[in-house]
């Protein structure tokens, strides 16, 4: 990968503009029925580095913050555990102008076991508390788990079906990988095709 000059977008402006375009999309596709999920999340299982495969295009990825910046691509999503049953995210992306990074705080949906969480990215807890600026991350479908324990590759969406994400533990995931994760987001109503490939 080429040498980029690193710059960081975290700061609360960025991060209220996406939370309030995720706000916005799940206001206007709650009527929709809801999709499936996985049963159950073991959070141990979850937590730690996840690369992206594929994804459906999106206004937080593919629009460009400066001209020319282009889409974001090689990003990763970083899990860990907080206090008080709360979830840290970080993801992370390069764009032709260097790094870009994005914080937020996530908890799990009551009576799902773990397999829908609200996710807030305006690093402000009166939001966050009020839910305010939360964005559904909803759990479609996990690979097996590794020699390490750790769920390989898991399939995220929204579910008005605005989003979704393919993302794994190591950088590539194998084309049987593929074709199960894609095969599991079009069983729940997704077109395949959407999901599109932003890595180099």
């Amino acid at each position: 990968m080429r040498s980029l000059n690193m710059m960081t977008l975290a700061h609360p402006i960025f991060s209220f503009a996406v939370a309030i375009i995720i706000a916005l999309t799940s206001c206007a596709t709650g009527q929709k029925p809801e999709i499936p999920t996985v049963n159950h999340v073991e959070l141990d299982s979850y937590f730690g580095l996840w690369y992206e495969i594929r994804r459906i295009e999106n206004r937080f990825q593919d629009n460009e913050p400066s001209q020319g910046d282009g889409p974001c691509f090689n990003t990763t999503a970083e899990y860990s555990a907080l206090p008080k049953g709360k979830l840290g995210v970080k993801n992370s992306c390069y764009r032709k102008s260097g790094l870009e990074v994005a914080q937020a705080n996530a908890k799990s949906v009551l009576g799902s076991n773990n397999s829908k969480l609200k996710v807030n990215f305006t690093g402000i807890s009166l939001l966050e508390w009020l839910g305010i600026g939360n964005g559904d991350y909803w759990i479609i479908a996990l690979g097996e788990k590794n020699t390490e324990n750790l769920y390989s590759w898991v399939v995220v969406g929204s579910p008005g079906l605005d989003f979704g994400w393919i993302l794994s533990r190591t950088p590539v995931l194998t084309e049987s990988g593929i074709e199960k994760a894609l095969s599991a987001a079009e069983s729940v109503g997704y077109d395949r095709e959407l999901f599109k490939s932003f890595q180099r």
